[in-house]
Protein backbone atom coordinates (compact mmCIF):
# COMPACT_ATOMS: atom_id res chain seq x y z
CA UNK A 1 0.00 0.00 0.00
CA UNK A 2 3.01 2.46 1.19
CA UNK A 3 4.62 1.61 -2.23
CA UNK A 4 1.79 2.35 -4.42
CA UNK A 5 0.83 5.26 -2.72
CA UNK A 6 4.91 7.05 -2.60
CA UNK A 7 4.53 7.52 1.37
CA UNK A 8 6.67 5.19 4.28
CA UNK A 9 4.84 1.93 5.91
CA UNK A 10 5.28 3.97 8.78
CA UNK A 11 2.91 7.10 7.38
CA UNK A 12 0.13 4.62 6.22
CA UNK A 13 0.20 3.01 9.08
CA UNK A 14 -0.73 6.28 11.46
CA UNK A 15 -3.53 6.90 8.81
CA UNK A 16 -4.76 3.81 9.44
CA UNK A 17 -4.72 4.32 13.24
CA UNK A 18 -6.54 7.68 12.85
CA UNK A 19 -9.81 5.09 11.82
CA UNK A 20 -8.94 2.98 14.53
CA UNK A 21 -7.74 -0.01 12.22
CA UNK A 22 -4.50 -1.38 11.04
CA UNK A 23 -3.68 -2.14 7.13
CA UNK A 24 -3.67 -5.76 7.93
CA UNK A 25 -7.33 -5.53 10.01
CA UNK A 26 -8.69 -3.34 6.71
CA UNK A 27 -7.60 -5.92 4.07
CA UNK A 28 -9.16 -8.90 6.49
CA UNK A 29 -12.60 -7.18 6.68
CA UNK A 30 -12.45 -6.31 2.76
CA UNK A 31 -11.58 -10.19 2.14
CA UNK A 32 -14.63 -11.40 4.75
CA UNK A 33 -16.84 -8.54 2.39
CA UNK A 34 -16.23 -10.17 -0.34
CA UNK A 35 -16.90 -13.73 0.80
CA UNK A 36 -19.73 -12.79 1.93
CA UNK A 37 -21.20 -11.39 -0.94
CA UNK A 38 -19.84 -15.23 -2.25
CA UNK A 39 -22.12 -16.40 0.30
CA UNK A 40 -25.39 -14.83 -0.55
CA UNK A 41 -25.03 -15.90 -4.16
CA UNK A 42 -26.97 -18.85 -5.36
CA UNK A 43 -24.38 -21.73 -6.34
CA UNK A 44 -21.43 -20.02 -5.46
CA UNK A 45 -19.63 -22.62 -4.61
CA UNK A 46 -17.97 -24.51 -1.34
CA UNK A 47 -17.08 -22.47 1.53
CA UNK A 48 -13.84 -24.02 1.55
CA UNK A 49 -13.48 -22.94 -2.02
CA UNK A 50 -15.09 -19.14 -1.47
CA UNK A 51 -12.48 -18.67 1.87
CA UNK A 52 -9.29 -19.81 -0.71
CA UNK A 53 -10.76 -17.33 -2.98
CA UNK A 54 -10.52 -14.43 -0.46
CA UNK A 55 -6.88 -15.39 0.48
CA UNK A 56 -7.97 -17.51 3.37
CA UNK A 57 -6.15 -20.90 3.23
CA UNK A 58 -7.28 -22.32 5.94
CA UNK A 59 -11.12 -22.72 5.90
CA UNK A 60 -10.90 -23.05 9.87
CA UNK A 61 -8.92 -20.10 10.07
CA UNK A 62 -11.50 -18.51 7.94
CA UNK A 63 -14.59 -19.85 9.52
CA UNK A 64 -13.04 -18.11 13.07
CA UNK A 65 -12.84 -15.09 11.55
CA UNK A 66 -15.56 -14.83 9.36
CA UNK A 67 -17.84 -15.38 12.98
CA UNK A 68 -15.95 -13.13 14.66
CA UNK A 69 -17.06 -10.10 11.78
CA UNK A 70 -19.91 -11.14 10.98
CA UNK A 71 -21.50 -12.79 14.54
CA UNK A 72 -22.24 -16.13 12.63
CA UNK A 73 -20.67 -18.90 11.02
CA UNK A 74 -20.57 -19.04 6.86
CA UNK A 75 -23.04 -21.80 6.93
CA UNK A 76 -25.47 -20.08 8.65
CA UNK A 77 -24.94 -16.78 7.14
CA UNK A 78 -24.99 -18.54 3.31
CA UNK A 79 -28.62 -20.17 4.60
CA UNK A 80 -29.70 -17.15 5.94
CA UNK A 81 -28.91 -14.99 2.52
CA UNK A 82 -30.41 -17.12 0.31
CA UNK A 83 -33.81 -17.80 2.80
CA UNK A 84 -33.38 -13.80 2.13
CA UNK A 85 -33.28 -14.01 -1.12
CA UNK A 86 -36.23 -16.33 -1.78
Amino acid sequence: IAQSLGVSSRTVHNIFQRFGSTPARHITKRRLERAAAYLSSAGSGRISDIAASVGFLDPAHFSRAFRQEFGTPPMAYRQAALRRGS
